[in-house]
């Protein structure tokens, strides 16, 4: 069983799994859906090496007759930074939001969230994008951290 708690000045409470993943993987908004259409909602990013930062696009597209507000995204990991500053997106406009991964000290398969929040629904994201994929180590020895001139521990 996973637990987390959260800390407030005068109150602790411990968090159930359940809990815990609509925190980390909330549900997309029922009042919004499909108010911010994302294509690709996934971007596949393949196999990168661990030294390359690698950028993916999504193009949004505002489905209402209204321009809508972005007030907030979010990545679930500060490896993958939105570049681009999307705040507003008038009636039926797209737009390309980009974002970098940088894998630096990551191996394995990895699959980042992008979670946009507008004034549609405060406690909900209106739109999920996903970066995935998979790095991959380029220095054979990664796995020794310990280095003493040649020799590796």
């Amino acid at each position: 069983m996973f637990v987390a708690v959260e800390a407030g000045a005068q109150e602790r409470k411990v968090l159930s799994r359940a809990e815990l993943d609509a925190l980390v993987n909330p549900t997309l908004s029922e009042i919004a859906q499909g108010a911010i259409v994302a294509e690709p909602a996934t971007r596949n990013m393949g196999e990168v090496a661990d030294t390359d930062k690698v950028n993916a696009y999504f193009t949004l597209r505002n489905t209402t007759t209204e321009a809508i507000e972005i007030t907030e995204i979010r990545s679930s990991c500060s490896c993958l930074k939105v570049i681009t500053p999307i705040t507003r997106l008038e009636a039926e406009e797209s737009v390309t939001l980009r974002a970098e991964f940088n894998p630096t000290g990551r191996n394995g398969g990895f699959s980042i969230p992008i979670l946009l929040y507008t004034p549609l629904d405060r406690e909900h994201p209106t739109a999920r994008l996903v970066v995935e994929g998979s790095v991959f180590a380029t220095d054979e020895w990664s796995h020794l951290p310990e280095q003493m001139g040649e020799l590796r521990m």
